[in-house]
């Protein structure tokens, strides 16, 4: 079918015929394009996952390292960096101060960071527009603070779906933060 110039009619031409450019928007919402404070995923869409980078999550193996990796791969790539179902153990505190940072496990029920060491805090969190979600941190009685919340901000930063335990202090620390 032709327009009106003498053109192939495109299917955004036949949209607009049937049903105007609110079709348009509703497709473009529907999409899931949106305007977000959050770090846009590549292209690709794909998160990178924890144990490419060496972590077993087996409630076994000290996973430190190998989480310390993925956190700086996934801020450097722009992606998520995504923690299977598992047990993860940790000796030293996880610092997530990239800003856009999405970290997201399997479950709160199934993806567990544990605490094996004495420290100040599981999880130190510094910056904008993070997302951590569906974990559960385990400090074990080792950690004073499950998570330590720094300058946090509620606008564009989300902590979803956890659940913090064994603390000796606080399960979660929200220090001049706005959550």
């Amino acid at each position: 079918m032709k327009t009106a110039t003498g053109r192939e009619s495109t299917s955004t031409d036949r949209l607009v015929r049937q049903g105007g450019h609110f079709t348009i928007l509703a497709l473009w919402i529907l999409s899931g394009v949106s305007p977000s404070p959050v770090a846009a995923e590549p292209a690709d869409g794909r998160p990178l996952d924890v144990r490419t980078f060496g972590a077993r999550g087996d409630g076994v193996a000290d996973d430190t390292a190998a989480v310390h990796a993925g956190i700086a791969a996934a801020a450097n790539s722009g992606r998520t960096l995504l923690i299977p179902k598992g047990t993860y153990l940790v000796g030293k505190p996880i610092r997530v101060t990239a800003h856009g940072l999405k970290i997201v496990g399997a479950g709160a029920q199934h993806t567990v960071l544990k605490a094996t060491a004495e420290m100040d805090r599981l999880l130190y969190l510094r910056g904008t527009g993070m997302v951590i979600s569906r974990l559960t941190l385990d400090a074990n009685k080792k950690a004073t603070y499950g998570i330590h919340a720094f300058h946090l901000n509620e606008q564009d930063s989300r902590l979803e779906f956890l659940r913090v335990h064994g603390a000796r202090s606080h399960g979660i620390f929200l220090d001049h933060s706005q959550v």
